[in-house]
């Protein structure tokens, strides 16, 4: 059912915060996903996806692996001060940068943009030069649009949080080409190819303008869901 078909209730989200991945589903994948992965807990999975997070994993554990391609991919990557680096710093669990600067910074609260609660994990970060990035595992740059969205949604973040100008942020998207084998299985080639991406300030209004009606529509879209399931 479309959220403007539904009646009013109390808006309710499935988390204290907006992130890109929320934003990137209800966008980009539509209300079903959405509910799939953020209300029923049955997020999808595919070959393409399980690649990306064992890729994800490796870079965050930094050890040797045995396969020669992931060794490849692990030495030759660009190398970040921070990993998994929260914006701002709400978990601090291990499966996010836990280096002593990151440990000083202590457990803070989501960055609030025009009413909405704000957070991001980004793959790297370091703090000399701004510089960040973001690792894809793809079979071609088809999704290119949906990775500079991120990028500007992930610089809006940085802007509030080091009160840095948008132009500053250095991003690259280092990505690695995929191809598939037999038995539906997904690998990585070996190549990389490091994509430099300039985000300005001009290209935050319209994701600065998107957020606020996103928000709304997810709080009333899981006020309806969670209403029919009797919670």
């Amino acid at each position: 059912m479309s959220v403007k078909k539904q009646s009013k209730l109390k808006p309710r989200w499935p988390r204290p915060y907006l992130s890109w991945s929320q934003f990137q589903v209800w966008k980009f994948k539509g209300e079903e996903e959405f509910a799939k992965v953020y209300i029923y807990g049955e997020g999808k999975t595919n070959p393409a996806m399980q690649l990306g997070k064992q890729v994800a994993d490796m870079v965050f554990a930094d050890e040797e692996q045995g396969d020669p391609i992931l060794e490849h991919l692990r030495i030759f990557l660009p190398h970040s001060e921070h990993t998994e680096f929260e914006v701002p710093r709400l978990k601090g669990d291990n499966k996010r940068c836990g280096c002593a600067k990151c440990k000083a910074r202590g457990i803070e609260n989501p960055l609030m943009f025009n009413g909405v609660p704000l957070y991001g994990i980004l793959d790297g970060w370091t703090d000399k030069g701004f510089a960040a990035n973001e690792k894809k595992t793809a079979k071609s740059r088809q999704y290119e649009e949906v990775w500079r969205a991120q990028l500007k949604f992930y610089t809006l973040l940085l802007h509030l949080y080091f009160k840095i100008r948008p132009e500053q942020v250095d991003w690259t998207i280092s990505w690695m080409p995929t191809e598939w084998e037999t038995g539906n299985i997904v690998q990585p080639t070996g190549d990389i190819e490091n994509i430099k991406v300039k985000i300005g300030a001009g290209d935050l209004p319209r994701i600065g303008a998107e957020l606020p009606l996103v928000w709304r529509e997810i709080g009333q879209f899981c006020a309806n869901q969670f209403r029919s399931l009797g919670l």
